[in-house]
């Protein structure tokens, strides 16, 4: 890992952590397609406000693979969210 990404680590552990238990063969890539079908299997929806700008930035993105750095540029404010989520500590209305 380079220096870059050792500094976004130490300053974002909860992310660090939540893209390599996304990682699941280890190669150091988390997909597009496997980000989307967690989120959704947690209950969390593409409409949910709270992932818009997630859901944006995973759009606008060129490839299907996403490195940690690029994750933890994609993930953003969302990060705490989708996190309990995945954990199955995040209450989902059925409104959403």
């Amino acid at each position: 890992m380079d220096g870059a990404i050792n500094e976004q680590t130490d300053e974002r552990p909860r992310e660090w952590r939540l893209f390599f238990s996304l990682d699941d063969d280890g190669d150091g890539f988390v997909t597009r397609v496997d980000l989307r079908a967690a989120l959704d299997a947690s209950g969390l929806s593409r409409s949910d406000l709270r992932l818009g700008e997630l859901h944006a930035a995973l759009d606008e993105l060129e490839r299907e693979d996403l490195d940690l750095e690029t994750f933890l540029s994609v993930i953003g404010p969302a990060g705490i969210v989708v996190e309990r989520a995945l954990q199955g500590a995040l209450a989902i209305p059925d409104f959403y």
